[in-house]
């Protein structure tokens, strides 16, 4: 027996004697056999057991072979299955109908069971180096991802990387990386080795040579070029050309773009085989390039704030806090304002994503521990200090800094604590008599928790509470709540952010004592603050 013999064949056929005739005659020769006698019993056969060929009678009760057919090929698992049609009607139109719709072969009857062998053979045999070449074109594509995969330093190295790989692989002439902004402008981000000088070389504008095929492929995944394109990218007499998009953003798109080798012997399956590869490697690809570019620019990030920290490009304002009865000045909150104007909360933010979040904390907070001695002795200084900074271990040295002055912790709501026990322990540890206080209250992450579990000296309401207070009743009502439920457990409350007179008047009656904001005094350096 050939190779096929021991395959399992579906004989579906209502027809009882010609069905057990069919499965005889194909037992004696070697094929194991399964039998349907209708379109529905074929179906939920082929569902629950594997098998590697169907003899389809085209005419049955219930689904009929045609209807029978359709749905095996709308199912994933079937649309390769070999399919022979059986059945009497043997016209032209019928056997084309039936190859149509997906059939792999066509019996007429009465079937000659020679006839019937020969054309079983034939479709197990070809389905089966169909399924060998599908299977080396898989493992040919899992070894070329792993090389692909191979971890690189930079954005850079990996898009010379994908290039150097691709442009190595037989049947390929060459391969480029190109940048087209939404515009329609190019240039190229690398190239593999020995490529074509048109390309003129990495980082080289390509507006002259671009098309609108470049500008479409921006917008429309992959493509093969024209051969007038081709050409203009790559040369005269280049091979045909692929271009894939591999990721981009708001501002554009990257392109692979992958040449055929014209020595190629079969110029249309080597560009069909170059297409398949750039659709598959595509996402791939694009995931690489994506997740290094993340990781680039975090690394910028650590870089730049490590120059902050180094080169000392910040320094340190002070916000009064007041008695709003008595008009006096009881303490200053310490702010930090960056030399490059970017916004506090988001170089902090920056830091924190980059690792740097902590070497930033302690070098803007000695910087206001220094400057601070130089502010009356007697008005305590708030500091903002994160929760996982509390139990770092050069804290109190920083701290000792403060020569006695009287402190405050500012623990912003804005940052999630997952654990208070913890965080009182980290607190107490210092040994200092300092006070705490919660910032942004009603802003962030656990409302009015942090002031229940931690039962703070302040509790600091955000400027979202305070603006235009004296045109809301029941913002009103509420602070007054506020007020004395912080006040039950110890504490004070400090409005945030107070610009109008309207809102301090407002805030007295409800019986908020402590206040800052640009109405009271803007954060400004100490030397604005001490006379010289």
């Amino acid at each position: 027996m050939s190779e096929p013999e021991g395959a399992i064949i579906l004989v579906v056929d209502d027809d009882d004697d010609l069905r057990r005739l069919m499965t005889l005659g194909l037992g004696r020769r070697g094929y194991r056999t399964l039998e349907a006698a209708d379109g529905e019993a074929a179906l939920a056969m082929v569902e629950a057991t594997e098998v590697d060929l169907v003899l389809l009678d085209g005419g049955m009760p219930k689904l009929d072979g045609m209807e029978v057919l359709a749905t095996l090929r709308t199912m994933p698992r079937m649309a390769t299955l070999p399919v022979i049609m059986v059945t009497g009607r043997s016209g032209l139109d019928d056997r084309i109908s039936g190859l149509s719709a997906g059939a792999n072969d066509y019996v007429a009857k009465p079937v000659s069971l020679d006839e019937l062998v020969a054309r079983i053979e034939a479709n197990l045999r070809g389905h089966r180096v169909w399924v060998d070449l599908m299977t080396q074109r898989l493992n040919e594509r899992s070894q070329l991802a792993a090389r692909l995969a191979t971890t690189q330093a930079s954005f850079v190295d990996v898009v010379r990387h994908v290039v150097d790989t691709l442009g190595a692989l037989p049947l390929v002439a060459g391969a480029a990386m190109l940048d087209v902004d939404i515009t329609g402008r190019a240039r190229v981000l690398a190239h593999s080795a020995g490529h074509r000088p048109v390309l003129k070389g990495v980082g080289a504008g390509l507006d002259p040579l671009l098309t609108d095929e470049l500008v479409r492929l921006s917008r429309s995944g992959a493509s093969i070029l024209t051969s007038d394109s081709a050409h203009q990218l790559m040369g005269p007499g280049s091979g045909s050309v692929v271009a894939a998009t591999v990721g981009g953003g708001t501002s554009g798109t990257h392109a692979l773009v992958i040449e055929v080798d014209p020595a190629a012997p079969d110029q249309r399956s080597a560009l069909r085989d170059m297409l398949g590869l750039a659709v598959e490697l595509a996402p791939m690809i694009e995931n690489m390039l994506s997740s290094r570019r993340r990781d680039d620019a975090v690394t910028d990030l650590a870089e730049t704030i490590l120059q902050i920290v180094d080169q000392g490009e910040f320094h340190p304002v002070f916000q009064p806090i007041f008695d709003i009865d008595s008009n006096d000045i009881v303490g200053y909150e310490a702010l930090t304002r960056f030399e490059d104007g970017v916004a506090p909360d988001q170089r902090f933010a920056e830091a924190r994503l980059s690792g740097m979040g902590e070497a930033l904390e302690l070098a803007t907070l000695r910087a206001a521990l220094v400057e601070c001695s130089r502010l009356p002795a007697e008005r305590y200084l708030s500091v903002n200090v994160s929760a996982p900074l509390l139990a770092h271990p050069g804290l109190p040295t920083i701290l000792d800094l403060a020569a006695g002055r009287p402190l405050c912790v500012e623990l912003t709501e804005h940052e999630q604590i997952d654990d208070y026990v913890k965080l009182l322990a980290d607190f107490r540890a210092l040994d200092r008599d300092m006070r705490l206080s919660v910032d942004d209250a009603g802003s962030g992450w656990a409302s009015l928790r942090h002031v229940l579990t931690l039962r703070p000296d302040f509790v600091k309401l955000d400027r979202s509470w305070v603006e235009d207070i004296h045109r809301d009743p029941a913002r009103q009502a509420l602070l007054l709540g506020i007020g004395s439920f912080v006040a039950e457990l110890g504490g004070h409350v400090i409005a945030e952010g107070v610009e109008k007179h309207v809102e301090l008047a407002a805030l007295r009656s409800v019986g908020i004592h402590l206040a800052q904001g640009y109405l009271l005094g803007r954060p400004v350096p100490v030397d604005e603050l001490v006379p010289a």
